[in-house]
């Protein structure tokens, strides 16, 4: 091999004037002088780094007259080279640099690779990242790399510089034996003991290079190695994404955050995007599709149902209106009593006014003997009866159903009886039934916003005993409507309309009381010299119910009916009253998402660009690394193509796992149903490839 050089200089100053070197295989020869005569150039000429190459005859081919793209090809066909300074890829262990060479070179498994392990004394090394390696180790693993693929061509710059003399030595026999298995080797170097060693002897002295040494052997015959000209890439991802996990904790970090940002902002965009015919599917699987409807009292401001009976009568011109709007399939009376209050008895009874009274205890019953009993206590002060209708599908929520007939419990009220809740399958309750046997309208009042006394509707009622079976427990406190109260009994309504039709008194007359205790009291006729004394006046007419089951033909139009009850002046109460509102309240969390998403991938985005751009110095190392293996600039950036999009194709399956798992948890908390769709998977994809590729590629045209 011969190399003419031009004359090396720097603006007008002169380094070393035309030369000629002529390297022969199997000769180890040498480049000396003082440090700054040139010798790194005149390397770096000779691996064309620069433009300083006349000439470079190689086999008959002058490859200085050659394309950047052939001298490249020649490189990685035809030589090692070692700088001062060994290229390697920080995040790849030594090991795995080796692995990757033979995968480029298609490199099968090599006793003479494991040879020059063991003679350059680098077993305990293989496992280390290169910035773990002092100076003379990292030399002593890039001239193993350096020779693995077994080059025509072995260049080095100060192989010895950073060895101490027993390693030295290993390095000069190594290659002195590499030389004499028929290959080119040239290095330069200050140590004296190398050049000792050398065949053949450059030196630049006084701006010109001088052969001061020649003991060349006769050329051997160049070695026979089968050249690779093909680069095998298709393993190379594999190297990478090793080098990935080696990064620093600060860029594991933001690849995390990053991969967070895009599976949130799909789930901002995504979300309830389907959320109306969803949803309404969605409700009408697991809600009921029943209104209670009622005329509400003004109470200190706040309008609500009472479970009590205390509202105001809908008459039956409203009853009629309501059935004939659209959507509304059915209208069933309902009832709901207070079983634990004094205050529903007559006025005329004394158990009204009596603070002594103390209702009946509520019996558990097996095989008709006492199981268990729960008494009226602190935590038990207020038990409601409510009704349900026979033909109405309850299993929503109902947790448990052990027959069709009986009553149902909340689970709340199961669970006083103090055991399993499975073990009240046939078991009956005995208990004291508020039946209505009359309306009294006057016995207590309360006061509205502006104070004024608002004189109340309530039943009059008559305890009586029933035993019962226990149809089942309820998931919670509702049965078809939303039920505030914690403890509540079901029961059917044709059952308790049998008991109303019983004992109902359809008798209107006036009680005038003369005190707040009724201890006195006058029935219709109130004596003139009297009425100036009279407290209250309570008007007792027959019984009416205060509340509706209005049924819905689909959740979807519940909204609509809620909006035409409420323009006739009634009120409504449901698990799903405010439809509406749920609808709105999803719409304005949507948005707020979005929003959010958008803020936290703008914040992301510019610091996962600085993060990038910061690391540009890395990936023009990845790059001179495989430069000088052999990789033009195209190969190298379309590599690197590769590498960005399959990372982006890997953040966006790990995207979409996060962006399941945020699906689930909002649909497990109900606070949104979402589903994927094309345009959810065109979004991952699309910021993935923002942040993977995109970024990355553009941060390597600005170096």
């Amino acid at each position: 091999m011969i190399v003419k050089l031009k004359d090396i200089q720097f603006h007008s100053d002169i380094i070393v004037k035309k030369a000629k070197l002529e390297l022969l295989s199997g000769n180890l020869t040498a480049l000396i002088g003082e440090s700054g005569s040139g010798k790194s150039t005149i390397i770096d000429s000779i691996i064309f780094e620069n433009e300083f190459l006349e000439s470079f005859m190689y086999q008959d081919k002058d490859y200085a007259k050659a394309t950047k793209e052939e001298q490249q090809a020649f490189i990685f066909e035809h030589m090692g080279i070692v700088h001062q300074q060994p290229e390697f890829l920080k995040d790849l262990t030594i090991k795995l640099h080796i692995e990757m060479i033979k995968e480029l070179y298609g490199i099968k498994e090599d006793e003479e690779i494991q040879n020059w392990i063991s003679s350059l004394e680098l077993k305990a090394l293989l496992e280390k990242y290169p910035d773990q390696l002092s100076g003379g180790e990292q030399i002593r693993c890039a001239i193993l790399l350096a020779m693995i693929h077994k080059p025509d061509i072995l260049i080095l710059d100060e192989p010895t510089s950073s060895l101490d003399e027993y390693h030295r030595d290993q390095v000069i026999q190594a290659l002195k034996e590499y030389a004499d298995q028929g290959n080119i080797v040239l290095y330069s170097t200050h140590d004296s003991h190398l050049i000792e060693k050398s065949d053949v002897v450059y030196e630049i002295r006084n701006q010109e290079l001088h052969q001061i040494k020649d003991n060349s052997k006769k050329e051997s015959k160049i070695n026979e190695t089968q050249h690779v000209t093909k680069k095998h890439l298709e393993g190379i991802n594999y190297y990478f994404r090793k080098m990935k996990k080696h990064q620093k904790l600060y860029h594991r970090i933001m690849a995390m955050l990053t991969i967070f940002c895009i599976g949130f902002s799909a789930l901002s965009f995504e979300f309830n995007n389907i959320a109306y015919s969803v949803q309404t599917q969605q409700m009408n699987d697991v809600a009921s599709n029943e209104l209670l409807v009622y005329k509400g009292v003004d109470r200190q401001g706040f309008v609500e149902y009472d479970f009590g009976g205390s509202n105001d009568l809908i008459s039956d011109d409203e009853l009629s209106k309501i059935k004939q709007l659209s959507h509304v399939t059915d209208v069933e009376w309902r009832y709901d009593i207070d079983l634990s209050t004094q205050m529903l008895f007559p006025v005329t009874d004394k158990r009204f006014s009596s603070y002594d009274y103390k209702a009946e205890p509520f019996i558990l019953l097996e095989d008709g003997k006492e199981l268990k009993k729960v008494d009226y206590t602190g935590s038990l002060s207020v038990v409601t009866l409510c009704s349900y209708l026979n033909n109405k599908d309850y299993d929503s929520d109902i947790e448990m159903k052990f027959q069709d007939d009986g009553v149902y419990l909340s689970k709340d009220f199961a669970q006083r009886f103090g055991i399993n809740i499975k073990d009240l399958k046939d078991k009956k309750l005995s208990f004291s039934l508020a039946v209505a046997v009359n309306d009294a309208y006057g016995k207590t009042w309360t006061y509205s916003k502006e104070e004024d006394t608002i004189y109340l509707h309530y039943p009059n009622i008559k305890m009586i005993k029933v035993t019962l079976p226990i149809a089942g427990v309820l998931k919670n406190s509702n049965m078809g409507v939303t039920n505030n109260s914690q403890d509540v009994i079901y029961m059917n309504r044709d059952i308790i309309e049998k008991y109303i039709n019983q004992y109902k008194d359809d008798t209107e007359r006036t009680i005038y009381g003369m005190d707040t205790e009724y201890k006195k009291y006058y029935i219709n006729d109130c004596p003139d010299d009297e009425k100036d004394k009279v407290v209250h006046i309570v008007k007792e007419s027959p019984w009416k119910p205060t509340g509706y089951s209005v049924m819905v033909d689909n959740i979807g139009n519940m909204g609509e009916v809620i909006h035409s009850i409420n323009e006739l002046g009634l009120d409504v109460e449901s698990g799903y009253a405010n439809y509406g509102a749920i609808r709105q309240n999803t719409k304005d969390m949507q948005i707020a998402i979005r929003i959010s998403a958008i803020i936290i991938l703008i914040i992301v985005f510019f610091m996962y660009t600085v993060m990038k751009y910061n690391n540009r110095k890395s990936e023009q190392e990845i790059d001179k690394y495989f430069k000088n293996i052999g990789f033009h600039e195209k190969e190298i950036k379309h590599m690197k193509r590769k590498r960005y999009i399959g990372e982006s194709f890997f953040v966006a399956i790990i995207a979409m796992i996060v962006y399941t798992l945020f699906m689930f948890l909002l649909n497990v908390l109900h606070i949104g149903y979402t589903v994927y769709s094309v345009k959810m998977v065109v979004i991952i994809l699309c910021l993935s490839l923002i942040f993977e590729a995109i970024i990355p590629m553009v941060i390597e045209l600005k170096k």
